[in-house]
């Protein structure tokens, strides 16, 4: 093998590129697992200790999710700055990075444990009321929620150094093995009768473990790695920790606007209504989550191109990227819209069944799911900072509107719903994407174009198919409803393999049948 050859070789590998196929299958394989978790356990949480202690879970995990916060996205730059470091063979800039970010992430941890006390204390002076006997047990799991989110802090770190090495595949074995653990650690929980204290304690036991088995892992797939008080230095401390708040400010609204609606639910409606409310706000972060699988992705690999100066494949690659994310969004935001009620009766039953809950979410965050490649490919090439923060400041502005129409023609779930996700179709789903596109010169006729009309063409044996299912047109049973949308469906999908599916995937996928 040559000297241009092998070159071409170790570019191609650090890029990531070569691997996007199978770490995006390694993403989407790992998550149906947390998906079927996800559905299990809230059921059985339900089901064992009741719909109102449920809600107080939910709402010590919207309590605890404020602390993610104080890591202003620090964590975010990690897989940044390996992909770029290693892309540049430059391994004291590397060890330099990391052993700065550990050190000031394990101070963060600190803080997130006093904080988890302090509001575990306070909570007597809020929310006696709405908890009733709930309290003491809200108290603990804050406490012992919190301390588990420092712990993910502290290994977080090995988080980046991982996905930052584009070893996806090891990173979501890990995810699954930290899943399935807290899974089988709460499950015997609940069927031994203990309740949401105990949940909580296995939650953080399963935490503990598999934060130690991803810092072995990191040194495993990073071999250049060392980690050194000696090696951390303040200018590159500063660099990261600038970064990281860029990440922070853009990556902020969904999380603030959410956990923020969940507190003011429990305050005002109860922790029953959160239960509710939740519920089918999880359907939509589980899609969330399928297309951030694969956004996530898209930040180390457009920090390569950037670097390289690829300019052209990184606009080819926005395109494409965008374009999945909305072809995976589409057909299952569209389930929510017409089915989300019987979606729900069916996962949780009759009393989280509500009519128009779940479908002013899914309407409200299509755009910002689908698009979410565009903000992961602005964070890895750094200009995501002064837009993160107009977007930031555009979306707590009309959240703020809502909560105050909200207040004024009273409290509902439905309008919970609209007051979480217009805000973020505006600036997530808008303001963000467009921004993108101006930085790579993509006019918003190419923008439209490029990365909607093939998807919205290919759904339309779907979206048919779900107009004649609801009964508008025909009246049937279940069965034929069912049959009518996989028949739909499944038109959709070989649209997708033909129209949808990149020319070089899909010859890989023939040549595999």
């Amino acid at each position: 093998m040559d000297a241009a050859s092998s070159s071409k070789n170790k570019k191609s590998d650090l890029s990531g590129r070569d691997r996007l196929l199978s770490n995006v299958l390694w993403g989407w394989g790992s998550y149906l697992v947390v998906i079927i978790a996800g559905f299990i356990m809230p059921r059985l949480i339900d089901r064992h200790v009741g719909q109102v202690n449920l809600g107080i879970w939910d709402f010590s995990w919207s309590l605890v999710s404020y602390l993610n916060y104080s890591s202003m996205g620090i964590g975010a730059s990690i897989n940044r700055y390996v992909a770029k470091y290693r892309a540049a063979y430059d391994k004291v800039k590397l060890q330099g990075a990391v052993s700065s970010v550990f050190l000031i992430q394990n101070g963060i941890s600190v803080f997130i444990v006093v904080c988890s006390a302090i509001i575990a204390e306070l909570l007597p002076y809020y929310f006696s009321e709405k908890l009733g006997d709930g309290l003491d047990d809200a108290q603990w799991v804050v406490l012992l929620l919190g301390t588990s989110v420092a712990v993910e802090q502290a290994a977080g770190t090995f988080r980046g150094v991982i996905t930052g090495c584009h070893r996806w595949d090891i990173h979501n074995i890990l995810n699954v093995s930290t899943r399935i653990g807290g899974f089988i650690a709460m499950l015997s929980v609940l069927y031994l009768g203990m309740g949401l204290k105990a949940l909580a304690a296995a939650y953080l036991i399963a935490t503990i473990f598999f934060g130690l088995l991803r810092g072995w892992f990191a040194f495993r797939v990073c071999p250049e790695l060392k980690l050194s008080l000696a090696l951390a230095n303040l200018a590159q401390a500063r660099k990261m920790v600038v970064f990281g708040w860029k990440s922070f400010v853009i990556q902020i609204p969904s999380l603030l606007l959410l956990q923020t609606s969940n507190v003011l639910i429990t305050g005002v409606l109860g922790p029953a209504a959160l239960a509710i409310f939740a519920r089918a706000v999880a359907l939509i972060r589980h899609t969330e989550t399928v297309v951030q699988r694969f956004s996530f992705i898209t930040t180390p690999i457009a920090s390569v191109l950037k670097t390289t100066r690829e300019l052209d494949e990184l606009k080819a690659f926005f395109y494409e990227s965008c374009r999945f994310g909305v072809a995976i969004t589409m057909p299952i935001m569209l389930l929510f819209i017409f089915y989300g009620k019987d979606i729900l009766q069916l996962w949780m039953g009759e009393q989280y069944a509500t009519d128009l809950t779940l479908p002013f979410l899914a309407m409200g965050y299509f755009l910002p799911i689908s698009l979410s490649p565009a903000m992961s490919i602005l964070v890895g090439i750094n200009r995501h900072g002064k837009v993160g923060l107009v977007n930031l400041i555009i979306i707590l502005i009309f959240f703020g509107i809502g909560l105050g129409i909200i207040e004024y023609v009273g409290w509902s779930l439905p309008r919970c719903a609209l007051l979480v996700s217009f805000p973020l179709m505006l600036g997530n789903g808008i303001i963000i994407p467009l921004f993108t596109s101006f930085l790579l010169n993509i006019t918003i006729q190419d923008f439209v174009k490029k990365i909607f009309i093939l998807p919205l063409i290919s759904n339309v044996p779907l979206i048919l198919s779900l107009i004649i299912s609801k009964g508008f047109l025909l009246q049937g049973s279940i069965l034929v409803k069912c049959c009518e949308i996989f028949g739909g469906g499944f038109i959709t999908l070989i649209l997708y393999f033909y129209y949808i599916l990149p020319a070089h995937l899909r010859v890989k996928f023939l040549k595999f049948r």
